[in-house]
């Protein structure tokens, strides 16, 4: 935008003190017109960028108000800044049991044993720490071991006569609380084994 001033000059012409002086008195009163204006064009700016931020703060806020009073502890603390995965998926706890012992095992058989006395009575998944030995009285064998949610995980071959092997495994157990242990089809003469259960934790 163009702005005028009071007094023109006509160039040659000498020009009066006081036209010169009102023609700056004029200029100067604009110049400050127009910076209060951008002052006060930038003070409504920066209010109603104050209000939008709030705003948008408060919906935010809202939409993360999150009722968490129909939801179970693994919920809550999957949530919670300060969780770890011993929280969400449980501390192993230490129990032993003896699940099978100088069991006979023939080639190609499924034997399947009840956890339902070790594990807690729910519908949670565990995972457990299994160790097992096995001896063979032929020339070779190897074992699995099996559940709702895993088949044939090796656990361990001993390869000739009376050789002894061993070996550790853990296995997500469901809520049938069954765990199996087979042997190979090919297996050579009959072996046994020993089966133990020695730690839990829950998953999810």
């Amino acid at each position: 935008m163009t702005y005028g001033v009071p007094y023109s000059f006509v160039p040659g012409t000498k020009a009066k003190a006081d036209e010169v002086n009102a023609n700056f008195i004029d200029i100067l009163n604009k110049i400050e017109d127009t910076n209060s204006r951008i002052d006060d064009a930038n003070t409504k700016s920066s209010q109603e960028l104050k209000e939008t931020k709030e705003e948008l703060n408060a919906e935010i806020a809202q939409k993360a108000d999150l009722n968490f009073s129909n939801i179970g502890t693994n919920a809550k603390a999957m949530f919670s800044a300060k969780a770890n995965n011993t929280d969400i998926d449980g501390k192993w706890v230490k129990k032993s049991l003896t699940i099978a012992q100088s069991t006979s095992i023939s080639a190609g058989q499924t034997k399947n044993f009840s956890l339902s006395s070790y594990l807690p009575n729910d519908n949670n998944v565990y995972e457990v720490l299994f160790s097992t030995t096995l001896n063979v009285a032929g020339n070779y064998a190897y074992i699995f071991l099996s559940s709702s949610y895993v088949s044939n995980a090796a656990m361990c071959r001993a390869d000739s006569a009376g050789m002894y092997a061993a070996s550790s495994v853990t296995l997500p157990i469901g809520t049938n609380r069954t765990v199996s242990i087979s042997s190979n089809s090919s297996q050579s003469g009959n072996a046994t084994f020993e089966l133990y259960a020695k730690a839990y934790r829950k998953v999810r």
